[in-house]
């Protein structure tokens, strides 16, 4: 293998694993402000007399827009509940949004509460609410992540981060 390259401005190699006779690489789809299907070609070049070859990707970017994009609670005696702290999903798109799941996973998920008042879709141009509670069960740094998992897939996370305090 002599390289791997991509061509398409959403697209870019995370990383190339080589082998006796295999290799691998990761192609990542930046989908940062993207809301509309784009394409590309993942350029491999190397001494093969069919060099280089090629491969056609496409994705999708989402729109499901999630602000604020962390939430830092602070510090909280450990065993007590912070006040919520809320997050507001917006479908930026002009067709209706499944929501297929919304949950704390991550280290320290029985320290963070979720709530939402977003149903099972959400409207195009529309909001709902996440509210998100620090309760510590322990002293020291705490962090866990609120995912949105929308139809289209990527799920989307927020970081959350806290101090229990004795």
């Amino acid at each position: 293998m002599k390289a791997i390259s991509t061509s398409g401005s959403a697209f870019f190699v995370t990383r190339i694993v080589t082998g006796v006779v295999l290799c691998s690489a990761g192609v990542l789809l930046a989908l940062a402000g993207l809301t509309k299907s784009v394409t590309g070609m993942v350029r491999h070049t190397d001494d093969a007399g069919n060099s280089p070859q090629t491969i056609a990707v496409m994705g999708t970017g989402s729109v499901v827009k999630l602000s604020p994009t962390s939430v830092n609670f602070g510090e909280q005696k450990a065993g007590r509940v912070n006040q919520r702290h809320s997050v507001t999903l917006t479908n930026t798109g002009s067709t209706l949004l499944s929501i297929r799941g919304i949950g704390i996973v991550g280290n320290n998920l029985s320290d963070f509460i979720a709530t939402t008042t977003c149903d099972s879709s959400v409207p195009p141009t529309s909001s709902c609410t996440i509210d998100v509670r620090f309760a510590p069960t322990a002293t020291g740094f705490r962090t866990a992540s609120l995912r949105v998992r929308p139809d289209g897939g990527g799920e989307q996370p927020i970081t959350l981060t806290g101090i229990g305090t004795p």
